[in-house]
């Protein structure tokens, strides 16, 4: 469904996810977190949420560059992967999540959320 980054020919493949009903049933925008949610997040988690939301895979290097100005390093890969866990709790609230290639980067997709009526049957 979704391209992954092709690493061997430096591509990274831009993702545009189908759209989807939010919460309540009301259409959700790619790539647009709602206001509450922005709201929420702390001025790094802003910062790495504004690289996100181009909804293409972000290297842990363009990241580290982008967040704290530096070349990443373990001690900047574990802060920033602290800070994409809990970044992950406040986006899960809003229907959207944050996948991850070991050792290269993230993106911000929708929730793939069960069907109601299967579930119900």
């Amino acid at each position: 469904m979704f391209s992954a980054p092709s690493l061997r020919q430096g591509v990274v493949f831009s993702c545009q996810p189908p759209p989807q009903a939010g919460a309540h049933g009301q259409p959700r925008a790619p790539g647009i977190l709602p206001a509450a949610c922005i709201r929420q997040l702390t001025p790094t988690e802003r910062r790495i949420v504004d690289l996100l939301m181009q909804w293409q895979w972000v290297s842990d290097e363009q990241l580290a560059q982008h967040i704290y100005g530096c070349v990443l390093d373990a001690a900047v890969r574990d802060a920033l992967e602290k800070h994409i866990e809990h970044l992950r709790v406040k986006v899960r609230l809003y229907e959207y999540d944050i996948g991850r290639i070991m050792r290269y980067g993230y993106i911000l997709l929708p929730q793939v959320l069960p069907d109601r009526k299967a579930t119900e049957s």
